[in-house]
């Protein structure tokens, strides 16, 4: 089987920048790569890494704290945005299972973050119990997605 090998060249006139996959016993095949799906999936990575840090922290430490629900808020924004600029690039809606589970994801983290601003508003510990619960699901559920997009996009 043969082994594919990425790069990424020097924005080009129009400012975007190239893919160039080079296959094995294959002459190179260039994939267009513009800057909204570069931007893109850079803050898909950051709201992994924003929303991931603020999960585990949570969920080890078993306590909702302010900082937690900030770190939410940006892994939200920085998902709203990656999700905008997708939809730029294409300039429509499509209806794909990645595409809907990315939709339900980020509905999922706006809901949990609602949720979070009312517990830690509250100050009562009973509400923490089952926010915890429902974290991991919203990460993992989000994670999907954010897996599935990155499979799609590295077999184009």
């Amino acid at each position: 089987m043969p082994t594919n090998y990425a790069f990424i060249t020097a924005p080009t006139i129009d400012n975007n920048y190239h893919l160039d996959i080079v296959t094995c016993f294959s002459t190179p095949k260039r994939i267009f790569m513009s800057n909204y799906i570069i931007s893109g999936a850079i803050l898909f990575t950051l709201a992994l890494i924003f929303y991931s840090i603020a999960i585990w922290h949570d969920y080890i430490q078993k306590h909702l704290k302010v900082w937690h629900v900030n770190m939410f808020a940006i892994g939200v924004l920085t998902d709203a945005l990656g999700t905008l600029c997708m939809y730029l690039h294409v300039g429509h809606l499509i209806f794909t299972a990645h595409s809907i589970s990315g939709f339900l994801g980020l509905f999922l983290m706006m809901f949990h973050l609602g949720w979070g601003v009312y517990v830690v508003s509250s100050h009562r510990p009973e509400r923490q119990v089952t926010f915890h619960k429902f974290s991991i699901f919203v990460w993992f559920f989000w994670l999907v997605s954010y897996v599935s997009g990155v499979y799609i996009g590295l077999n184009r």
